[in-house]
């Protein structure tokens, strides 16, 4: 018997009657991407007011019931060999540091309602996301974060698609959103030239939703794509994900992890450790021995 990809709702269950295989994948986490070519958050200061006025490690915490880690790294996954493991602590809750960076970004006033007004506009974010991104208990987390970010002002506003539509662009356009919730699997941080990789010609880079464009990141990522030297390569990649989370145009959510829950007497079943973690069967046998 197995149990593939399990649910929150049954993980303490899982862990007390079966064996748990657990891999996280590579590239990126499950992150929100922060619209960063437009208001509100084309200001840096906005984008890291939003990272702290949600205790999103307490929201993932919370709806997943203890079977998911939280991942405060938005740039790169925590299996990836380049991540930096002090950065998965970037941007904790701090609903103090939040109002101050807003008021410094100019949005000191606010509605009968409690949200952020400057020139006239309210401060209002929207989140696109799918359940082709998202574990079911995931829309509770989001929720929690709405509820979170209200406390400093912002007003933001879910938007659930299913895959069919989310697939083909829908809440996805420039300006149908704020905030995306998305990863992007790949080995290590090489996943950084498809997801940070400037548009060319006129035509947009579709792998970066949060339409953050930095010369002085991409040029690093150039430079570690020619370096033949592993260790100065690496460094250069976390360089780059150092500026990644200074400049917040992503922060971070969730792991994105394959789970496996067999039988005890299911013996030499494994997760591929590449990249997605599928399931391996080859060597898979029972032993009814007691």
């Amino acid at each position: 018997m197995r149990i593939y990809d399990i649910p929150a709702i049954a993980w303490k269950d899982a862990n007390s009657r079966f064996g748990i295989l657990r891999h996280i994948t590579g590239g990126t986490p499950l992150r929100l991407a922060l619209y960063a070519a437009r208001p509100p958050f084309d200001d840096v200061l906005v984008r890291k007011a939003f990272a702290y006025s949600t205790d999103r490690k307490a929201a993932v915490d919370t709806s997943f019931l203890g079977s998911l880690p939280f991942e405060g790294n938005g740039a790169l996954s925590q299996s990836s060999p380049e991540y930096l493991h002090e950065l998965g602590r970037a941007y904790t809750y701090d609903i103090r540091q939040a109002n101050q960076l807003l008021d410094r970004a100019g949005w000191t006033e606010r509605n009968r309602n409690g949200i952020r007004v400057k020139n006239g506009n309210s401060l209002t974010v929207r989140i696109s996301y799918s359940n082709a991104f998202l574990k079911p208990d995931g829309e509770q987390a989001l929720q929690v974060i709405q509820q979170q970010a209200r406390v400093a002002g912002f007003d933001v506003r879910l938007q659930p698609t299913n895959p069919a539509d989310f697939f083909a662009g829908r809440n996805l356009g420039p300006d149908d959103y704020e905030i995306v919730l998305l990863y992007w699997v790949a080995p290590g941080a090489e996943i950084f030239r498809i997801s940070w990789k400037p548009d060319q010609n006129g035509e947009p880079n579709r792998f970066n939703p949060s339409r953050f464009q930095d010369s002085a990141l991409w040029e690093v990522i150039q430079r570690a794509e020619q370096d033949f030297s592993s260790a100065e390569r690496a460094g250069l990649y976390q360089q780059a994900e150092w500026k990644i989370v200074d400049e917040a145009p992503v922060i971070g959510f969730t792991v994105l992890d394959v789970t496996l829950a067999t039988s005890p007497n299911l013996k030499d079943v494994w997760l591929d450790h590449g990249s997605v973690g599928e399931p391996v069967f080859y060597d898979a046998h029972f032993d009814e021995r007691k």
